[in-house]
């Protein structure tokens, strides 16, 4: 039976915790937006860190299970305890998990609840992987992705489950600076008032393409009146030596005094907001992209890749698109964007209405109450 607006679906979703990337600026767009949706949201995570806090802060109610490394496996056995006794108190009309890894180590639990279990598929998992393996073997009312790129991997990763339902990621308007404001941040971050700023927002991992932008930034070291920041911080140690090569790099091809590294930020929307062009050539397909379209919110045009789901957004009306891994390419469109602000404002100013048109929260999350609600109905057929 469906429920109706007066009846609030009673959601569960299960979120690791340990980093911080798009699934999670996802999943704190669900707790601040989902009510409207006729959502009642509920999280679990394993880590406390920046998502518990900010799902907190947004109102919504966190559930910690107790941190989890599969190689303790003392350790899951605990976490699933846990979430037991939660299902047990406390009434749900759905559990969702948000990767193989959650659905991997918490899926039995909610199939011996006889919950419904529906999985959102935000990213690629490698086939063969071990996760991959445990995760498909267990049962799933239903599937939804971020985009048809993702749609598609999921054929072969969960084929004897329902044909995933794309539901593209709501998220939230960019805030606007005014004139002061936007000229004050660029002055913190050493961009002058004439300068062309370009920003990249990214987990620091090789996937991501920081090191294709360095490469081809060395191709405008003699071109005039840019600025880079990169936003991320590394979260592992693998992220740590990939920050210092590309550091390295940067540092070698001469540029070291026009590209600023700023770490971990919060504020994301508002570096957007004082920049000029977003840049971000993934070296291996992204799933969908929240900051191609929070960049469009801002509206600054941006650089992505052909392929992947950040190309099913970004088109010429808002934005450019280079082969992945092309540096010559990327080089050649930083130029043609630098030098020409008249084709900055005609793309830029696209990009607001085309955000709204494909990831306006309120009518995401409520394609998204809509389908959990199908599965619901399905599984009391």
């Amino acid at each position: 039976m469906l429920h109706s607006v007066l009846t609030p679906l009673r959601v569960l979703h299960l979120a690791t915790g340990n980093i911080y990337g798009g699934v999670e600026v996802y999943l704190r767009t669900v707790a601040r937006r989902g009510l409207a949706a006729g959502m009642i949201s509920t999280f679990t995570v394993c880590w406390e860190g920046r998502l518990a806090t900010e799902l907190r802060e947004a109102g919504a109610s966190v559930y910690s299970l107790g941190a989890v490394r599969l190689s303790r496996p003392w350790q899951a056995l605990v976490a699933r305890r846990r979430l037991a006794k939660f299902l047990k108190r406390a009434r749900f009309d759905v559990v969702v998990v948000h990767s193989a890894w959650t659905h991997a180590l918490f899926g039995p639990v909610v199939q011996r609840k006889t919950l419904p279990l529906v999985m959102g598929v935000h990213t690629l998992v490698p086939h063969g992987s071990r996760l991959e393996r445990w995760a498909r073997r267990i049962p799933l009312q239903g599937v939804f992705t971020n985009s048809q790129f993702t749609a598609a991997s999921v054929r072969d990763w969960y084929p004897r489950h329902p044909e995933a339902e794309v539901i593209l990621l709501p998220v939230e308007p960019t805030p606007s600076l005014s004139w002061s404001e936007r000229q004050r941040l660029r002055q913190e971050l050493g961009a002058r008032p004439d300068e062309c700023v370009m920003v990249q927002a990214a987990r620091m991992q090789d996937g991501k393409g920081v090191h294709t932008l360095a490469t081809a930034l060395a191709k405008l070291a003699s071109v005039p009146g840019w600025k880079v920041w990169i936003a991320g911080g590394a979260q592992r140690p693998e992220e740590r030596a990939y920050v210092a090569q590309v550091k390295a790099q940067i540092e070698q091809a001469g540029v070291g005094d026009r590209v600023i590294f700023l770490g971990q930020r919060s504020d994301v929307p508002a570096l957007l907001a004082a920049a000029d062009i977003y840049v971000h050539l993934n070296q291996t397909p992204e799933a969908f992209g929240i900051v191609f379209v929070e960049a469009a919110y801002a509206g600054i045009p941006s650089i992505s890749a052909q392929t992947g789901g950040s190309a099913e957004f970004v088109d010429d009306s808002c934005g450019v698109r280079v082969a992945s891994g092309d540096s010559v390419g990327l080089a050649r469109e930083l130029l043609g964007l630098v030098n020409d602000p008249i084709l900055r404002r005609r793309l830029g100013a696209a990009g607001p209405q085309r955000a709204q048109d494909l990831c306006d929260p309120r009518q995401q999350l409520n394609r998204l109450a809509l389908f959990l609600q199908t599965c619901i109905a399905d599984r009391c057929l």
